[in-house]
């Protein structure tokens, strides 16, 4: 009789011990990672984009242009009076050139952008004025010395001679009268040096990201497995699912704008974009409708537009400051994008990279639209 009892209460032991769902595991260790993966992207993207257009002066007192003894070394010259353009940078026509003039009459060749030109407007409008008494103070301006070409050469010549005729200067004493460089007027950029520090914060910050997420979110499926007990469905917040395809969206316009800038076609990132999307709306919402799918679509529209605007945007800084030391900001070059695809007829292979990635976001929109209704018409049923 004794030994009946003991195996029954070691059969309810079993029993117990079997039924007995897993620890736990902690969700800490997800939550640090995706801590670090967020503050890896704040930081990757502070750098390129607040960096980025921030400048920084010259510590250094600059010298004179005509003595300048290498290109970008630190220089200034004086001014009196300025002609009108004499030209312009083929693939950038906001930097254009001017000859600069002092009140000795020793000329320099500087290069301005157009949004800084009207610092010195009235130095333009003085040598093209007939009064002869007065005028603007001579003032210095202040760059980084830079070689003149061939053809910047040319159009310089020609342009001195348009205002102030033939027989003063020639080729072959051009740099004893101009020099051997120009200046390119305006601060270095300071930060563009650590851009690549901030694309490898970035592309740390996206996989501490995603790695956090899946870690942290647990499916209550595999729960049900163990303790036997129905799954209760909660249903979350449409708000909060709305956030969730948003940061989704951005999740993934982050990684299109990281492959762009690697060099790759990132036009199939589309598919990622609106999975990270859809996946951020039911992870935050607990749902999978239409309406998440319709939502997550949005934002990927509005995103693939906003990451291949900023990935060429970005290029053409990077082109901008390897080609006139670093004085162009990131807002400058957003700013001027649309002008710059105009003149390298750039604007087909932009377009093209926006269609190829609605394609392939439609593409995969299609496959969960089609899980949806499919799953509304088995409710049906």
């Amino acid at each position: 009789m004794e030994e009946n009892n003991f195996y029954e209460n070691t059969n309810e032991f079993n029993y117990q011990q079997s039924t007995e769902p897993p620890k736990k595991k902690s969700k800490v260790p997800g939550i640090i990672l995706l801590v670090f993966g967020v503050l890896s992207l704040v930081i990757g993207l502070g750098v390129l984009l607040l960096g980025s257009n921030i400048s920084t002066l010259e510590k250094a007192d600059p010298v004179d242009v005509y003595k300048a003894s290498g290109t970008d070394q630190y220089v200034y010259t004086l001014v009196q009076y300025m002609t009108d353009p004499v030209a312009c940078y083929s693939d950038m026509e906001s930097m254009q050139f001017y000859i600069a003039i002092d009140e000795e009459w020793n000329a320099t060749v500087v290069c301005i952008h157009n949004n800084d030109i009207r610092k010195y407007q009235e130095y333009i409008d003085w040598l093209y004025t007939d009064v002869t008494e007065g005028g603007p103070e001579e003032t210095r301006l202040v760059g980084y010395a830079q070689p003149i070409d061939t053809d910047l050469k040319e159009f310089v010549l020609e342009g001195f001679e348009d205002n102030f005729g033939e027989g003063y200067v020639d080729e072959d004493d051009f740099e004893e009268f101009f020099g051997e460089y120009y200046i390119q007027v305006g601060e270095k950029n300071g930060a563009y040096q650590f851009s690549n520090f901030g694309i490898l914060f970035l592309v740390l910050g996206f996989i501490l990201t995603i790695i956090g997420i899946v870690m942290i979110h647990k499916k209550p499926e595999q729960q049900a497995e163990y303790t036997g007990a129905p799954v209760v469905e909660k249903k979350g917040s449409i708000v909060l699912g709305i956030l969730g395809a948003f940061f989704g969206a951005l999740l993934g316009g982050l990684l299109w704008t990281i492959v762009h800038l690697l060099g790759y076609i990132s036009g199939w990132i589309g598919i990622l974009i609106v999975f990270f999307a859809y996946g951020g709306y039911k992870l935050l919402s607990k749902r999978e409708d239409k309406f998440g799918v319709v939502i997550s679509i949005v934002f990927g529209f509005i995103m693939i537009f906003a990451a291949t605007y900023l990935s060429w945007g970005w290029t053409y800084y990077q082109m901008l400051n390897e080609s006139v030391s670093g004085y162009t900001t990131l807002t400058r070059a957003l700013t001027e994008l649309p002008d710059f695809l105009e003149v390298i007829d750039g604007w087909g292979e932009f377009i093209k990279e926006l269609v190829m990635g609605y394609a392939f976001m439609l593409l995969s929109s299609a496959y969960w639209l089609g899980a949806n209704i499919k799953s509304d018409k088995k409710n049906e049923e």
